[in-house]
């Protein structure tokens, strides 16, 4: 008999129940493989908690203050994230995934097979995703500089989880310079531009992760007035915008 039938019939419910006592059954079978409780225990059976890893993500908003006003630097996603973009022009800040191998190392970073840690993985990402045509890095950062904003566990589709680490960094008024000379070349000229994409292409899907450095201003990405690819980085944009609001001695957008 075609048990497909039945199997898709099947009411919620019901593979909830299942998956419940498969749990239990799973429990009792490692309460038992376990043995003895130490002589010190105060627990009268072993006590067994399902645990879960979870991929830990981090990112940067860069920040810097042109006549009195807090300006953020952000990138518009590029084909990578067309599943996600559905064709609108979305934009994020510089992160990804950090490596828990490994660190794979950035210019002020050796690489070591120590795993990579929130701060030293968002300078990697940093050089990565701002870089000219050459793939060279727009900014070489230390991740001393990096000040941690704000930190998310996320619960995305399917049940999966995810951490998620947002970082500050105020940028120098060189590293301006540097940024808007980019995008004034990535928008004066086309094969510029096409180059210093191509550098950003994600091996995963052969498409860029960046199309171009974009500027705004800070209180305008707090206020979600720019639309972005991961909402969730409006959390850091109001802990950032606050942050700059109290060092001068204004109202911010979390009061």
């Amino acid at each position: 008999m075609d048990a497909m039938p039945r199997i898709f019939n099947v009411e919620p419910f019901t593979i909830w129940r299942d998956l419940n006592r498969r749990r239990r059954l799973l429990h009792a079978l490692a309460a038992q493989v376990w043995g003895g409780l130490p002589p010190y225990s105060t627990l009268k059976t072993p006590k067994i908690v399902d645990i879960e890893a979870v991929p830990v993500a981090s990112g940067t908003a860069l920040i810097f203050e042109e006549f009195g006003i807090a300006k953020i630097v952000l990138i518009q996603a590029g084909a990578h994230y067309a599943k996600d973009t559905q064709g609108d022009v979305l934009y994020m800040i510089p992160g990804g995934f950090i490596n828990l191998t490994e660190t794979p190392g950035s210019s002020s970073v050796a690489p070591s097979s120590e795993p990579e840690s929130p701060a030293i993985g968002a300078v990697r990402k940093i050089e990565k995703k701002l870089c000219n045509d050459r793939g060279e890095p727009l900014l070489q950062v230390h991740p001393d500089r990096l000040l941690p904003m704000d930190i998310l566990t996320l619960l995305l589709k399917g049940r999966k989880k995810r951490v998620v680490v947002g970082h500050m960094l105020k940028l120098a008024a060189n590293e301006v310079g540097q940024i808007r000379a980019h995008i004034a070349k990535t928008r004066s000229n086309t094969k510029y531009r096409k180059n210093a994409s191509a550098h950003t292409i994600n091996p995963s899907s052969g498409q860029p992760e960046v199309v171009e450095i974009c500027i705004f201003d800070l209180s305008d990405a707090a206020g979600d007035r720019v639309p972005l690819l991961h909402r969730d980085q409006l959390s850091l944009f109001n802990r950032v915008f606050a942050y700059t609001q109290r060092k001068n001695g204004q109202a911010s957008l979390m009061s």
